[in-house]
Formats: C-alpha cells, structure tokens, sequence
C-alpha cells in the first residue's frame, strides 16, 4: 500500500521535472519586455493606471492573482417594515480575493471569509481566516449579533490577523455589528454543517462524525463503519451543550446535505430530512415499524419528539421504492411550517403522492395540516430543480439546470442541455408552471425572501477575460437583491455585487525552438475540483513567444497528458476506446478504436502528423522526445498484461509483482524495441525520464514491494531492499538494453525527495532530501554510466527544506534550488528565513563539496518551484506573495500569489 505522503511525494517530483525547463524561456525576451496577463478591465488590477503596478522587470515573466470565492452561509437582517437593512455572508476563498475595497490573501492555497454587507450591496468590512478552514454555519441572534461556526483542519490559523496554535476542531466566533469579537469558543472534532439560534439564544447545531467518536456534552456518539453519523445538537445561550438527536443511515453515506431545521417562535426546534436515515435512540417516540424515509419533526426544548410526519418508502438495499427529497424547510413569521421537495411516489404523513413531482405541504405550528391536498405540479422536474424559495403570497420560486431531459415551455419553446439555466413561477394552487431560459453565466445557489417584493440570491459566477497574452479565468461569488420575478422574466436587480479575482497560474513546461521562439504550456488552477484539470472549463493554454517575448499566438488546450518537441510542435498521447478521424495537413486520418495515439500539432492548432500503434492494457505515464523526432514512452501494463505494437506483454508470474515497459518508435511511428520490465513489485512509479544527446535514457523512480524481501527484481536486475519502498534509477541503451539499475537508497539514503542531473558522458548526479522533517539530511551523490557510485556526501540539516530542482555547469559545480522554513542549516552553514518560506540555493564543487548557501525572499511566503541553467545565468521560478529579490531583479507583488521567473549570473548569486 502506497501512503498518502508517498504519493503526493512522488507526484510532486514528476510535476517538478514538468516545470525544470520553464526558465528558458526568460533567456528569449529581449530588454524592455514587460509581459502582463492582468486583466486590464479589472479595477484591482495593478496595470489600471489608478493602482500601484508591480514590477515585472526585464526578462522577468509574471503571472497575476487568482481568486475562487463561495457564499456559503448567507444570513438578511430586517428592519421593522421588513426591508433589508444588512446582508452577512460566510463563505471560503483561495489564493487572492477582493471584496469591494477589501483585499484577502490566503495562507496557503485556501481561506474563509466573513462579510458584512449594507442595505445597497457595499462591502461594511469582511474579516479572514486563513488556513485549511471550512465554513460551518452562520446565524442572527435578537441582539443585532452574528454567530459564526469554523471547521479547523490544521493546528496553526489565522483568524482576522491573529495566529492560534492548537487550533484543529469547531470554532464558534459572535461579532457585533462593528465586526468586533465578542465571544470564541473551541469544541473538540471537526463537522458542524449548519446553525440556527433562537429567540433565548440557544444555538441548535448539525453535526457529522465519520469513523470515530465525538463527545457533546454528557453524550458520547460514534459512526457506525464506513458509514457516517449525524446528529441534531443544542447548545445553551451560554454555548455549553445541552442534548444530542442521534441519527445515522443503514444505505449511504454523504447525510448532511440532507438536513433541515429551523426554531419556532416557541423555541421548539422544526427539523425535516430525506431518505436513507434512521434514529436508533429515541425509544417509543417513532413507529416500530420506521425503517427510514423522509420525515418531518417537532423538537421540544429537551429535545423529546413532540409530534412526526413519516415517509413510508425507503431506497437501499435492493428495494427500490417511491422517494421523497426536501429541498427547502422555512418557519414562517405566524408560525406555519412549510415544506418544499420532489417525490416520486409513497407517501409523507399519510399523504399519498398522486405522481411524480414538486410538492409543498403547510403546517399550522401545533402539526395540523393547513392544506386538504398535497400540492404537487406534474412536470418531471426531479432534475432540474437545485433551489428555490417560498414568497409569502404561496407561489414558489425555482431556479434550476436542464440535466439530461428537454422541459417545454408555455409558449413552445423548449429547453435543452445546451440551455442549461431556467427559472421559474409555480403556482401551487394551480399546479402549473412558468418557465424563463437564463443565459447569464452565474449559478444559483441559494436564495431568501427578503420581504414580500424582493429576494437575496447568492451563487458563483465564472468569468473569462484577459489581454490578448493570457485570458484567465476564475470563480467568483455574488450576492444580490432583486425585486420578485414575475411569470415571465427574472426580477429586477436593487443591486449586485461580486468578489473579484483571477486564477493562478503554473507553468508546466517550456521549450525553444530553433528560429529561437519559445512554446510555454501554462496551467491555470482556479477550478472549482482541482482534479477535473481537463473536464468542463479549458484548463490550459499554449503560448508561442518570438525571441523578444512578443506573443505569436495564444490558444487554449484541453489535453492532459502532452509534452513539447523542439521541433515547434506539441504532441500528446491518449488511448482512443472509439474510432477517431484526425485532419492533418496531408489530409484525414482514421485511427480505429485499441490504439494508443500521438498527435503532433504546432502552436497554431494544425495537426502536422499522427502516429498510431496497437495498444491494449499499456498504461503511459511519460513520453521524453529525441533529437531526431523519435519518441520514448514508460508505463506500465494492467494486471493482465497487455500488447504496444506488435509485441505482447504475458501476465506477471509472480502474485506481487507488476510490470512495467520502456518503449521507442521512430518520427514516422515504426516501432524500434519495446522493453518489457519484469519488476517485483505492487506498484511502479516514474517520476522521471530523460533522452540525452546519444539517445541513452535516463529512468528514475520508485518501487514499492507488496511485502519485505531481501531482494527485489527490475527487469533482468536484482537490488538489494531493506525497507518497502526502493528508489531507482537506470540507464537503458539507445538499442532498449538494460544496462543499470541502482537502488539508491542502499547506496546514498532513504529518499524523500531526489533529483536527477546528467553528464553528457552518461554520468548521474543524483541530490534530493532525505528523510522527513524533524529529520532530514541533504545528499549529494555522483554515478558512473553503470549506476556505480563514485563518490557521496550528505550534509545533517535543522529546519524543513524541500529540493525542486538541480543545475549543473560545464565546468562540474552542481547548483541545488528548493525553500525551507526558520533556520536551514548545512554542516557548518547556517541561513535564516525572513518570512513564512524562503528560497535557497546551495552550490557544491564536482567533487561534492558545498561551497556557499544563500536564502532568497522577502517577509512574506517566497517559494521556489523549478531551476534550469541558461549560459551562466541561473533561472528561477516560483512564487512571491510580496517582494523577491535575486541578484539585480526585484518582484514585487500587489499582494495576490505572484508568479515569477527571473535570472540571474552565477557569479552574483552569492554576493552579500
């Protein structure tokens, strides 16, 4: 089994190796270049003339800020007429955001904000707090005071400019209406989804507990395996816990969501929820015979069930009969209980649903019904409703997304998946529906009756804009208030107002042709799922730059796995599991399904050629390109073996073992050799694969044995295993010949991290981290092209560092580039971070010894991410969040996570 910290190990070297090259391109733009991917629109951005510009000197490349913010607990304060007097939103954000004149930074990658909002939409003040922090709930007391509650994952936060320590659990924050603190209070776990007070200021809470054990007061709640528990919590006015309402589900997991509750007037507690739950501590006071369904409570101030409506269907466990989903619980001023959702049948209280639909039940605040029949619409609208809200006249408000069915209109018209946004009337007592398409770009997420007439609406917009050198783009929130729509058009806005940020960006790689233009491939990672890098939005872009850094042409690209050639082309690789046509220059090409692709384009789109081989079962994970065209792919075969070209791969003959291929073909896709690796291990792992100029390849990366053994096996090579995990390297001939394979961590150190540098002679340096931190060294290491090692020096270090990449000159000196924390110490010198990381390069004779170390960066969080050599010009990339500085450069940014690459002669990079 690979561990977590392994895994994120290994992914984060082959995303270094990615980005190695990324500096080359700075060597290409001539004096005077200033290249900008701000938004120039943007009145945050630091090119408005009426903002203090970073500096981007010359031959310095830099990306801008980025931004992904979400309300997700809204709260509307009422003056006595009703009308809204001040808006409270809850919600989270990464990198950089700007609220109207505000500006937050997260501590890392994300961050939760907390803002006060005025009858007219402007920003009073908005409070931050940064680290790995989800909001957990947010309501108003009588008192004009807003509650907060915080979900800490990490030990160290930052909350509103102070730093906690010991701070991993629920935190629960008041505020007057200043923004002052009035109260901080920590419990212990993490969980709370949902906050509600009461006239006396009693709190009620929703907790989720999964896999382990909470305490609430003199109760102690457990999660049943693999299945999460929630529980209905109340708190005193003086937050100390009061009672628990247990409940958990046989079927699924995910509860949470699922649950609604609100107080009475009376300070009972109205509480609804969907299918699939169960409640197995409250004795007598539900029907023996409940196995689950929707439901409707009525809590008492002790938290005894007072009065049900059950649902009498259940989904799970092979039964599949009618469900019910709640979409929205609302109290109403007089006391009435409204209940809106979707069913498909069964019944809720002994009310029968005549189809499938929309319902909205009424009840009095004593449990009676209100209303003789269930109100339902007959549309098959189960998919398309996500929100909606009850005016107090009895129409219902809809907001929702055509899924994957095709919905009339009233007037013909119909919508369909290519339309995605509706909104909508309906008129329960008439049992009919007005539809409206939406074409606006925002997402509806939530939505609250303001007054009679008007509504606040919260969601997410996503926004693309740019100058013609980058269109960036990123996820911000609104807030607005609009009049009541009408049966057939959205309401009118009041007013309107969004956080305002784009992406991040991150390099991937570079590479410089010969008329020396440069191709840069840039990732932005502003997604709402960082790991749909190529679903939904376009999650890259290919740059083509002259040799003074003027763009040639700019264009987006969806592919994952693609590398550049330095012949002027990008080529990607991707497994067709259907037939596919390619336009190339030459004309069409058909590639039939069960075969592995590479597709050759230039920057401009045009596909130059295809190259298909037969593929089953060859996972490819690296391609490396040769000088003459020709390319070279690693991976690995599925369990069952597999078959590239015309040569098959057998099954592994041991239980444990995987295996693993290098391969090389031709410009023109024939197929040269195909090296089939019999390796003794659970898993494989390339984090690295380089062709030098004699076409010798270079493979780095780890093993990782299903069991101890004294040995382990890579293709016709044994290695010597003390542990589980083997780091390797090997070289393999042009010809496909196996000619080393070295287990480093006998021969130098237990890797954390390890770079991989290579002599033209065929010679490896091999440095990188060992250990972990509280317990790392440095090591440094010199190999023969047989993968003996000649000679090998590691250097005891305090502090945590990391290494992302390694230089080395002609002349044999060998530069290492990572960033630590505090005070990074190597044998007997010392440097001292000025701010939260600091760069550092460390620069070693050829025969291994360190010359000099220096930190590079400002008071705030400077990183390094990749190095490469240009002359006797040192490249660096990274980030800065304030200013860097390295030889004669200065960045600086306007207080977003700034993107660089700058340069700098070996010869000042160790100047005092």
């Amino acid at each position: 089994m690979i561990s977590t910290k392994r895994k994120y190990q290994v992914w984060s070297l082959s995303l270094r190796y990615c980005v190695s090259m990324l500096g080359l391109l700075v060597s290409l733009w001539g004096m005077g270049c200033q290249t900008s991917i701000f938004d120039p629109n943007n009145p945050n951005n630091p090119n408005n003339p009426n903002n203090p510009k970073p500096s981007i000197p010359d031959g310095a490349f830099a990306a801008g800020e980025g931004a992904e913010t979400k309300v997700d607990y809204l709260e509307v304060q009422r003056g006595a007429d009703g009308a809204v007097e001040n808006v409270y939103a809850l919600g989270r954000f990464r990198h950089i955001a700007h609220f109207g004149n505000f500006t937050l930074t997260s501590r890392g990658k994300t961050g939760s904000f907390f803002a006060k909002l005025d009858s007219k939409g402007n920003f009073v003040w908005v409070k931050s707090f940064t680290a790995n922090i989800t909001p957990g709930g947010l309501a108003l007391n009588t008192k004009g005071e807003a509650i907060i509650a915080l979900n800490v994952n990490e030990t160290k936060v930052v909350f509103d400019g102070k730093e906690l320590d010991e701070s991993y659990g629920t935190h629960l924050l008041s505020y007057d209406a200043e923004g002052r603190e009035l109260r901080h209070k920590k419990f212990d776990g993490v969980g709370i989804y949902g906050l509600r007070v009461s006239k006396d200021g009693s709190l009620a809470i929703r907790r989720m507990v999964m896999g382990g054990r909470i305490s609430f007061g003199s109760t102690s709640i457990s999660s049943i395996t693999r299945m999460e528990t929630v529980f209905l919590g109340r708190l005193s006015a003086d937050w100390e816990p009061q009672w628990a309402l247990h409940m958990h589900s046989e079927y699924a997991n995910n509860l949470q969501p699922y649950i609604y509750f609100a107080f009475d007037d009376e300070g009972n507690l109205w509480f609804a929820g969907n299918n699939k739950m169960r409640f197995p501590d409250v004795g007598d006071a539900l029907p023996q015979d409940y196995k689950g369904g929707a439901f409707l409570l009525k809590l008492g101030i002790d938290g005894k069930i007072l009065w049900s409506a059950l649902g009498s269907t259940i989904t799970g466990h092979g039964q599949q009969f009618g469900q019910q989903t709640i979409f929205r619980l609302d109290v109403a001023s007089d006391g009435q209980v409204h209940l809106l959702g979707n069913a498909t049948g069964g019944a809720l209280g002994g009310k029968t649903f005549e189809t499938s639909g929309l319902f909205h039940f009424a009840f009095s605040k004593d449990g009676q019904w209100k209303q003789s029949d269930v109100q339902q619409v007959t549309q098959p609208l189960d998919s398309i409703v996500h929100t909606m809200a009850l005016v107090p006249d009895g129409r219902v408000l809809l907001w929702g997304r055509s899924n994957n069915l095709t919905f009339p209109l009233p007037n013909g018209e119909k919508i369909s998946p290519t339309e995605p946004h509706v909104q909508g009337i309906w008129f329960p007592s008439e049992k009919k529906v007005s539809w409206w398409k939406e074409t606006r770009k925002e997402t509806f997420e939530q939505v609250f009756v303001a007054s009679n007439s008007e509504l606040i609406q919260t969601g997410f917009v996503k926004d693309v804009a740019g100058n013609a050198a980058m269109p960036e783009t990123g996820v911000n929130a609104f807030i607005e208030q609009v009049t009541t729509p009408t049966d057939s058009q959205r309401g009118r806005a009041l007013w309107h107002t969004q956080s305002d940020g784009k992406a991040a960006l991150l390099p991937l790689q570079t590479s410089v042709l010969k008329d020396g233009s440069s191709l840069v491939l840039v990732e932005w990672n502003g997604r709402l799922k960082m790991e749909d890098s190529a679903q939904g939005d376009v999650a890259h872009y290919l740059l083509h730059l002259d040799n003074a850094g003027k763009l040639l042409y700019q264009r987006s690209f969806a592919e994952q796995r693609f590398s550049l050639t330095s012949e002027g082309l990008l080529y990607y690789h991707k497994q067709l599991s259907a037939p596919k046509s390619f336009d190339t220059r030459a004309g069409m090409v058909d590639v039939q399904a069960g075969h592995l692709v590479v597709v050759y384009e230039d920057p401009k789109g045009q596909i130059d050629r295809v190259v298909a081989l037969p593929a089953q079962g060859a996972n490819v994970t690296h391609v490396a390109g040769r000088a003459d065209g020709g390319l070279v792919l690693a991976g690995a075969w599925e369990r069952t073996g597999g078959r590239l070209g015309t040569f098959a791969s057998p099954p592994p003959t041991a239980s444990t073992a995987t295996k693993g291929f290098v391969a090389a073909f031709s410009k023109e896709g024939k197929q040269e050799w195909v090296l089939d690796l019999d390796i003794d291990a659970v898993a494989m792992n390339v984090s690295h694969l380089s062709v030098s100029q004699d076409n010798h390849i270079l493979f780095a990366g780890w093993l990782y044995p299903g069991k101890f053994s004294k040995e382990a096996r890579f293709g016709t090579k044994t290695l010597e295993a003390e542990s589980s995990t083997i780091p390797v390297v090997a070289t393999i001939s042009p010809k496909g010949e196996l000619l080393s394979a070295q287990n480093t961590a006998v021969t130098v150190c237990r890797w954390s991290s390890m770079q991989v540098t290579a002599e033209t002679q065929g010679q490896t340096y091999l440095s990188g981290i060992c250990g972990f931190p509280g317990k790392q060294e440095l090591a440094v290491a010199k190999l023969d092209k047989d993968g003996k090692i000649l000679w090998k020096k590691t250097f005891g270090s305090t502090g945590e560092m990391s290494l992302v990449g390694a230089v080395l000159t002609p002349g044999g000196e060998l530069h290492l580039v990572g960033d630590f924390v505090g005070t990074l110490q190597l044998g007997g010198t010392k440097i001292t971070a000025q701010g939260q990381h600091d760069a550092f390069v460390a620069s070693f004779s050829m025969e291994g010894e360190l010359s000099k170390m220096t930190g590079f960066g400002g008071t705030s969080d400077d990183r390094a991410s990749s190095v490469a050599l240009l002359g006797e010009q040192l490249v660096l990339s990274g980030t800065t969040r304030g200013s860097f500085q390295m030889g004669e450069v200065k960045l600086s940014s306007n207080g977003g996570l700034l993107m660089f690459t700058t340069r700098a002669s070996l010869a000042s990079i160790h100047q005092p």
